[in-house]
């Protein structure tokens, strides 16, 4: 089992409040220590979703089927695509239109799900069967609005898990 499904959200919290710091963080005169760090913050940022998306699909029930490689897929298109940005451009932003608006589209599709998939995973795990949006919705942006949504969010999955371990030991 991995460690982050058993931390605890004073734990949690200050690993992506300092994450989320490092992200937004520049550094005057240092761009190539300033990039060094949003990425090592964009990291810290993105590791709970993404783990506790990782770990919780193992304790899907058999029966619940959800598509963890479209969000994988869509994990690498958003982190490709923000570690690019952080890489390439040194300015105030980026400007998209016409075509090349498209491809944009597709990483804020990209982002939204790979924030919403934690969130599902966890309603159908405690609901035992595929949640519907209307159902994991307010999960969802419990994940946007991370760290704050730590402080609902990781209880619930140490109830699963602590639920998961006990079932296993009974079996």
């Amino acid at each position: 089992m991995n460690w982050i499904l058993a931390m605890k959200r004073g734990q949690v919290f200050p690993i992506i409040l300092i994450g989320g710091f490092c992200s937004i963080l520049t550094i005057e005169e240092y761009p190539q220590l300033t990039m060094w760090v949003k990425i090592f913050g964009t990291i810290l940022y993105a590791l709970w979703p993404l783990l506790v998306a990782n770990e919780l699909q193992q304790l899907l029930p058999k029966k619940i089927q959800l598509n963890f490689n479209l969000f994988l897929v869509n994990a690498f298109v958003w982190l490709a695509f923000l570690f690019g940005s952080i890489i390439i451009i040194d300015g105030p932003g980026m400007t998209f239109t016409g075509l090349s608006a498209v491809p944009v589209l597709y990483v804020i599709f990209a982002y939204l799900y790979f924030l919403a998939f934690p969130a599902k995973i966890l309603n159908s795990i405690e609901k035992q069967r595929t949640a519907s949006l209307a159902e994991y919705i307010g999960d969802f942006f419990l994940v946007l609005f991370l760290p704050l949504g730590i402080w609902f969010l990781q209880p619930r999955i140490n109830k699963v898990l602590e639920k998961h371990i006990m079932d296993r030991s009974e079996a």
